[in-house]
């Protein structure tokens, strides 16, 4: 909850951010994770305004809620060398790279058509830029509040391949004007 802190630098000694660590820094926009860290635990950086995201290699472990409530986030990068997760094909998302698990998204997020689950919370408390957002053809599971208290979705088409929408995945989302669901 600190009101004036816009941007930190955490040192490289640094492997874990705790729950709640940075929760509500309203005008936090800046953030560095240092090489080194290794997990980011529940809703560490809920309610703040970060744009961009990068995580370093060595990061192992990463809640679901880390970043929940980031209405701002539009980029988010993954460093090449880390084993647990990534970003591939410049998706602007964490993926987690075992099972193919995409889960944090931005604002401006395109969904690989390798990812097969949209994680608990992936995309919760987003404002869209979309007409219109596509999951595509390959992603199975539409995880519990994955869409929870979105807004501006103009637009939903959901693909063929879809075959699980769990309780409250688009909760408190805004409606959108139009819902496609492919049938296959």
């Amino acid at each position: 909850g600190c009101q004036n802190l816009k941007s930190i630098s955490l040192p490289k000694s640094l492997k874990t951010i705790n729950q709640y660590a940075f929760s509500h820094c309203e005008y936090l926009e800046v953030v560095n994770l240092p090489e080194g860290l290794e997990s980011i635990k529940n809703r560490a950086f809920d309610n703040c305004r970060l744009t961009s995201l990068y995580i370093p290699g060595t990061v192992k472990s990463i809640s679901s809620d880390s970043f929940m409530g980031c209405y701002n986030l539009s980029s988010i990068a993954v460093d090449e060398k880390n084993e647990n997760y990534d970003s591939r094909d410049n998706c602007n998302a964490i993926i987690r790279t075992r099972d193919n698990t995409l889960i944090v998204g931005t604002r401006d997020t395109k969904i690989p058509d390798s990812v097969k689950i949209l994680g608990k919370y992936s995309f919760a408390y987003r404002s869209f830029n979309y007409d219109l957002f596509e999951i595509p053809e390959g992603v199975e599971e539409i995880g519990q509040l994955a869409f929870c208290c979105c807004s501006a979705i103009g637009k939903l088409k959901i693909s063929s391949t879809v075959t699980k929408i769990s309780d409250d995945a688009f909760s408190q989302c805004q409606v959108p004007d139009y819902v496609e669901v492919a049938y296959g």
